[in-house]
């Protein structure tokens, strides 16, 4: 073998030991491809955890909220407060049945638990809150249109009396929960009693109030019917006498209404001026005439108890007393001329 063919062999043993090791170094780079992209695929964010907090299965001492909502007392008719007044006792009555059943349920098996406890406390809540709001309105209306009341004032008089049983007896059950689940167990007869108590007398305010609302209905239609059928005592023979007359029913209107309430007397004295002012304003005819319907108008709402109205509907017939003066005649003439 001459040199030549020699160094021609090493070479292409150089050639092929070079890419063998090619191919192992290939290998090598692509197992390692594989485990860096497996690394770069693994997500570097934390696990999430999830801790959540326990679910509590304790009842809230919180009475929750009753869907009454407070009245405005002097902005509001007869008869929008004494429907309000028979809502509110219906109110308390639901309450008070919903008590009831707490303190027998409580009860029942000779052993008051604290969720028990709870439970009766929450209705509780309620009865005291929608009682006190009863007696809350039916105290207003006594204040307000208690004359107009007459006889059946009596009714809303009783309908006081049982709401306040009933607090009597929410009061002594309130005693009785404040001093722990083993004291109310051990009054557990005492409970039964007052929120029996306390459920007749709600029952008992109730069918009264039904009644009470119907018997004023009554009595608003005929107050309404007797002050319109008022006879004239005075009627004014000239449109100036009727001008005055009307402002003279318009100021004792104002007079009366000034402390927010009208007695029986203001209420007779009124309609027999209204009587009066209408009488002197027909007679004249026209516009006079005209104006009459709207002084009838304001005697009706003063007979029906609808105060917030006649508060309302008195400036504005007050206003128009410039246009009704302006219809009154011309003065007579002065040694044949006129003024």
């Amino acid at each position: 073998m001459n040199t030549r063919t020699l160094v021609i062999i090493i070479v292409v043993l150089a050639v092929a030991l070079a890419g063998v090791v090619g191919a192992v170094v290939a290998l090598g780079v692509a197992g390692g491809g594989d485990e860096v992209a497996a690394a770069t695929s693994t997500t570097t964010e934390a696990p999430v955890t999830t801790t959540e907090a326990p679910v509590t299965t304790s009842v809230s001492t919180a009475a929750p909220a009753t869907t009454t909502t407070t009245l405005d007392t002097d902005s509001v008719s007869e008869e929008e407060l004494a429907e309000a007044i028979d809502e509110a006792v219906a109110e308390t009555n639901a309450a008070v049945e919903e008590l009831e059943a707490a303190v027998e349920q409580s009860t029942a098996d000779g052993t008051v638990t604290e969720d028990e406890a709870v439970q009766v406390e929450v209705s509780l809540a309620n009865s005291e809150e929608l009682a006190a709001y009863a007696e809350q309105l039916a105290l207003a209306y006594a204040d307000v249109y208690g004359e107009y009341a007459g006889e059946s004032l009596e009714t809303l008089e009783s309908i006081e009396e049982d709401l306040d049983t009933i607090a009597q007896n929410t009061t002594t059950i309130t005693g009785i929960l404040e001093q722990g689940s083993e004291a109310a167990t051990a009054a557990a007869t005492q409970l039964e009693e007052a929120a029996s108590t306390a459920g007749a007398s709600a029952s008992a305010a109730l069918e009264q109030a039904e009644s009470w609302t119907t018997v004023l209905d009554q009595l608003r239609r005929q107050r309404e019917q007797d002050a319109l059928a008022v006879k004239p005592t005075e009627v004014p023979s000239d449109p100036a006498g009727a001008v005055a007359g009307t402002r003279s029913y318009f100021d004792a209107v104002k007079s009366a209404l000034g402390d927010g309430r009208i007695s029986s007397s203001e209420l007779t004295g009124l309609t027999q001026a209204s009587a009066n002012a209408v009488a002197g304003l027909q007679a004249q005819g026209g516009q006079m005439a005209a104006f009459s319907a709207k002084l009838s108008d304001l005697t009706t709402q003063l007979a029906r108890g609808e105060l917030p109205q006649a508060k309302m509907t008195l400036p504005s017939l007050e206003g128009s007393m410039p246009s009704l003066e302006g219809s009154l005649p011309s003065p007579p003439a002065i040694g044949g001329k006129k003024k």
